[in-house]
């Protein structure tokens, strides 16, 4: 929940949205960096809309706040919720 938010929070948000804001602005920098994570996901065996736009917001967040600790935490959160949800059908099966 913590290793993988964090190295792909320093790629996708530092490496690929430094430059892209730079030079296209943060709309698309949103639009380009929120396609990238999904098509990562989907290239990982993870396709689901939501990763898409998870990636909308942690862009969004990393631009708005200016620091990379913002998208990580909240990727690990969402890592971390869905790794909860996963162990719903064990402790809830009837």
């Amino acid at each position: 929940c913590l290793d993988a938010p964090l190295f792909v929070e320093v790629m996708f948000r530092f490496v690929l949205c430094v430059p892209l804001v730079a030079l296209l602005g943060p709309r698309w920098t949103i639009l380009i960096s929120g396609l990238a994570f999904a098509l990562l996901h989907v290239l990982n065996g993870n396709p689901a809309p939501t990763n898409c736009i998870a990636g909308f917001i942690l862009a969004w967040a990393y631009l708005r706040s200016g620091t990379l600790l913002i998208p990580i935490i909240l990727h690990a959160l969402g890592n971390l919720a869905l790794l909860a949800l996963s162990f719903y059908p064990v402790f809830f099966a009837k």
